[in-house]
């Protein structure tokens, strides 16, 4: 009997890992800011009040998250911030103690911060054969400049794309969630969150580009809101 039950709860643990979709996300999350070095050096200071969350398996995004203490660094960082956004790419807004995004990784917003959703850098094709390089034909480098196949038809980016075939050579082709399984998703487009207090990051006090598509989660209790910036 005590046999069976063990069988019974490891394969009970083995059901959650198969169909928890927490099983597509493995993460990393280190106290720091790693972002490229070729991002404005003035956000230098800010690596030490940032965190670095990496995800891998099914979905390959980077996502930054950097805390603010004072609205004097935050608006002198801010105009640098919004300049990393892809063309099209979102602006999020959320209040502090506001519910934070629905995802694997553990977000909290309760303190005034930006998080920003970046590619992660890499390679992808057969690892096999050794260390890739992108002069091998095969793999591809992550991250831009996109070649025009990952484009959408508006000539946008989207938020991720995925590996395909156009005219018999390997590329990027854009993906999207629920569209049934399309393997491994890249985010290709930069993507931008607010944690909105009021005072060290207050709305009224920061430009944002007038062709920015907002969505405000800031009202839990209502729909989240999608629109242009007027």
């Amino acid at each position: 009997m005590y046999r069976y039950m063990i069988k019974l709860c490891v394969l009970a643990f083995l059901a959650l890992i198969i169909f928890s979709p927490a099983a597509f996300a493995v993460t990393t999350d280190v106290e720091t800011g790693t972002w490229p070095q070729n991002w404005p050096k003035e956000l230098e200071p800010l690596r030490k009040d940032a965190r670095t969350i990496e995800t891998a398996t099914m979905l390959h995004e980077t996502i930054y998250e950097i805390h603010f203490k004072d609205r004097d660094t935050f608006e002198r960082a801010w105009p640098l911030l919004i300049g990393l956004k892809s063309k099209g790419g979102t602006l999020t807004f959320y209040k502090v103690e506001s519910s934070p995004p629905n995802q694997v990784i553990i977000f909290s917003n309760e303190v005034p911060a930006v998080r920003i959703y970046a590619p992660s850098p890499g390679f992808v094709g057969n690892l096999s054969g050794g260390s890739p390089r992108p002069s091998i034909v095969g793999y591809l480098r992550v991250g831009p400049p996109w070649p025009s196949s990952a484009l959408l038809p508006d000539g946008m980016l989207p938020e991720y794309v995925t590996t395909g075939e156009v005219d018999g050579k390997k590329t990027w082709i854009p993906a999207a969630r629920g569209q049934g399984f399309l393997g491994i998703m890249n985010r290709a487009r930069v993507d931008l969150e607010l944690i909105i207090d009021g005072k060290i990051i207050d709305l009224n006090r920061i430009r944002i580009p007038s062709d920015t598509p907002i969505i405000d989660k800031r009202w839990p209790a209502e729909e989240p809101k999608s629109e242009i910036t007027k």
